[in-house]
């Protein structure tokens, strides 16, 4: 497990806490899209929709909404929606996605793009962005609350990967992953973790763990 003073932002954890701050996220943003956005009205961090199409429901890293209503999701990896049934035929799912490259900053003509992705790559700029980054990273580092909540979410981690093991060791491969998921929850819930933390590391939706609640009620 990762020590919290030594989490940067290329870290999922203090990733996600830098993007709620508007200002930072809008810079970032806007780098991105080469041009200006409206005003940034509501983020929220791992953000999850569920559909008729999708049991587990959709879960976006950093879900942002500008004052005009358009909507933008910003994911440390991305990759472009294809057809399973023939890989070279995109789909149009009506949305827009960007890759970028971290690896490839030196190309990169936007000036605090280009910042942020060699201060992803762990190298010092003198860029405006990256130093107001690197403050509002050194101000939640100095954050007790969020300290403690970040050793929890880690402890609470290790404990699902622990207890799967141990389930897997005892039970053999041929239990379902329904199953194991469902034995997850429930030693999570037992520990009183909330539904919303157990949905960030099991990947199920609320709907799905409330289900698993209501068999044993």
């Amino acid at each position: 497990m990762k020590n919290f003073e030594d989490l940067t932002i290329s870290d999922d954890y203090m990733f996600y806490h830098v993007m709620q701050n508007k200002d930072l996220c809008k810079t970032l943003l806007t780098s991105i899209l080469s041009g200006k956005i409206a005003e940034i009205t509501t983020i929220e961090i791992q953000k999850t929709f569920e559909t008729p199409t999708n049991a587990k429901g959709i879960r976006l890293d950093v879900w942002i909404i500008d004052s005009t209503g358009k909507q933008y999701n910003i994911e440390m990896q991305t990759t472009t929606a294809i057809c399973n049934e023939d890989r070279a035929i995109e789909l149009d799912d009506g949305t827009t996605k960007i890759l970028v490259n971290s690896s490839a900053s030196n190309k990169v003509e936007d000036k605090d793009l280009r910042a942020f992705l060699e201060y992803m790559n762990g190298r010092e700029t003198e860029n405006d962005f990256v130093k107001s980054l690197k403050q509002q990273i050194e101000t939640f580092k100095h954050n007790n609350r969020m300290r403690e909540e970040y050793m929890y979410r880690m402890t609470v981690e290790d404990e699902i990967r622990h207890d799967a093991l141990q389930e897997g060791m005892q039970q053999g491969m041929q239990q379902g992953r329904e199953e194991r998921n469902a034995d997850i929850v429930l030693n999570m819930l037992s520990k009183g973790v909330e539904a919303q933390i157990i949905s960030e590391y099991t990947k199920l939706s609320l709907s799905e763990i409330e289900k698993i609640r209501n068999k044993i009620q």
